[in-house]
């Protein structure tokens, strides 16, 4: 077993904080588009909301919620769970289609 460091144990929870915020922005938005579907809210009241949550979503992935710059490896672990996730390029849950 490899020992890690505390940076490297930090790095790890706030990327799983993150990508966490970033998968319920995701989710979020998918229901907010089935509601627009099924008619209980109107279609721009639903592009409004998935933008919204998107930019919160993109600032708590980039860090902006707390002070002082992320570590690189915070970055890099970020980047690499997104990625896994299918996520990198849909940090807020937004789409093209969304506004």
């Amino acid at each position: 077993m490899t020992r890690r460091t505390f940076g490297d144990i930090d790095a790890q929870a706030r990327a799983d904080e993150r990508v966490g915020v970033v998968r319920h922005a995701a989710a979020h938005a998918d229901r907010v588009r089935a509601a627009v579907a099924r008619g209980a809210i109107d279609a721009d009241t639903g592009a409004l909301t998935i933008r919204h949550v998107a930019a919160f979503a993109d600032e708590v992935t980039t860090g902006l919620h707390v002070g002082g710059a992320d570590s690189p490896a915070t970055r890099r672990v970020v980047r690499m769970m997104l990625d896994a996730a299918g996520l990198l390029g849909r940090r807020g849950g937004g789409s093209r289609d969304d506004g």
